[in-house]
Order: structure tokens, then C-alpha cells, then sequence
């Protein structure tokens, strides 16, 4: 999968940011799209919020990868503080951690 595949317009990102739409933002960065955020700004307070953390979520996420990689499972586990992260793509849109770990056999 590339991350051009499937990924939503700019303008429904746009509208997503407008609106408030968290749980969507969210999922891009899941989805390994986060990098369609970075230079977005939002009057919305809760997307404001969610765009000012966004460089510390996604390098969390890029640390859960590297422990996976690195077969280090007490830190994924400690990483891993909430269920969606499992599901994690890369910022390349690769596999979930959970694929990436199950093939490594560290969960």
C-alpha cells in the first residue's frame, strides 16, 4: 500500500480540521497519512489541540515501529498505552504493528 492510495482529499481534511473531526484526523495518522497534516493550522480548539500534539503522536508511533523492529516487546508493551496504536501503520503506510509483530513473533 502506498499512501496515496485511498488517501482522502485535501479539501476533506480541510473540512475535517473545520469541523472539529478528531477521530478522523486520528485515523490518518493511524493509517500512516499523518504527514498530510503537518503544515495544517485550525481555528477549531479541539483540531487546534490535536494538530499541536500531532509530532509527539506520530513519534510515538515511529517508536512502537522501532521496538517492534528491534524485537524489544516490554517496550512496544509499555508504548502500546492505548488499543488503536496497535493498529498503527508506518509513516509509509507499511504494516500495522500488530502484522509487524506477529511476523517477528515478539506478540
Amino acid at each position: 500500500m502506498t499512501t496515496a492510495e485511498n488517501a482522502p482529499a485535501e479539501h476533506v481534511i480541510d473540512e475535517w480540521i473545520a469541523s472539529g473531526d478528531v477521530a478522523k484526523l486520528e485515523q490518518l495518522v493511524l493509517d500512516g497519512r499523518g504527514h498530510l497534516l503537518k503544515e495544517k493550522t485550525a481555528v477549531n480548539a479541539a483540531s487546534k489541540e490535536f494538530l499541536r500534539g500531532l509530532t509527539v503522536y506520530q513519534s510515538k508511533i515511529d517508536a512502537i515501529h522501532k521496538a517492534v523492529e528491534e524485537g524489544d516487546v516490554r517496550r512496544v508493551k509499555s508504548l502500546i498505552d492505548r488499543q488503536q496504536l496497535a493498529l498503527a501503520r508506518d509513516t509509509y503506510g507499511n504494516d500495522d504493528i500488530i502484522n509487524n509483530a506477529s511476523k517477528m513473533h515478539i506478540l
